[in-house]
């Protein structure tokens, strides 16, 4: 894994500015993750480097593995299935490489939920008490990247969209418009293949 340092001014409705960073993450040359640095704390674009080298460093001792979420991930995926969703089936594919047989761990996709706190990401042993919990606000940044540029979305966002636009498979298109309120044309977003890294690391022991 390679690290790229990003850094950008944010004005602020107090009229503040604060430099903010974000750090790359790599595959074969290419983006497929993004850490999103602290809002509103750094007043200086050094004081935004040398904190996203900091954090590059802190990285650099995790385990951290690229998940692509496919085309093919994204047509065969089940809509609000937590484990068949495209985000499952991709983490399924990746997990070898990460040293978790198949046949012995699965996922739990969790991004977002109403009413109630959402579970995250979640590893479990198929026949051992090993569960593992990565928190909705520890979730990583889904990357799309073009010749515009490089793009993030929350998981939880790229979630929905992919719930949304699956729900839209099964009905027409002025059901949908109706069951949703939309009257002006819209259609249903169709989510774009992505990649996310995922941090080993970072998960925490279920209690």
């Amino acid at each position: 894994m390679e690290f790229q340092v990003h850094t950008r001014p944010v004005k602020y409705g107090d009229g503040k500015t604060f430099f903010e960073y974000e750090v790359r993450m790599l595959h074969r040359r290419r983006v497929v993750g993004v850490d999103v640095g602290p809002r509103r704390e750094t007043a200086t674009q050094s004081a935004a480097i040398k904190a996203c080298q900091r954090r590059i460093a802190e990285l650099q001792t995790h385990r951290l593995f690229p998940v692509r979420v496919k085309r093919e991930h994204i047509r065969d995926g089940d809509g609000h299935n937590c484990y068949d969703c495209a985000i499952s089936l991709a983490l399924h594919d990746a997990q070898d490489s990460m040293g978790l047989p198949r046949g012995e761990y699965y996922w739990r996709v969790v991004p977002y939920a109403c009413w109630t706190e959402a579970d995250g990401l979640v590893l479990r042993h198929r026949w051992e008490s090993d569960e593992r919990h990565l928190p909705e606000d520890k979730l990583p940044e889904m990357v799309t990247t073009s010749r515009n540029g490089v793009f993030t979305e929350s998981m939880e966002l790229w979630a929905m969209h992919f719930d949304d636009w699956d729900d839209s498979r099964s009905m027409s298109l002025s059901e949908w418009r109706d069951r949703h309120g939309y009257h002006d044309g819209e259609r249903p977003w169709r989510p774009s293949p992505a990649s996310f890294v995922l941090d080993l690391d970072a998960f925490e022991v279920a209690a």
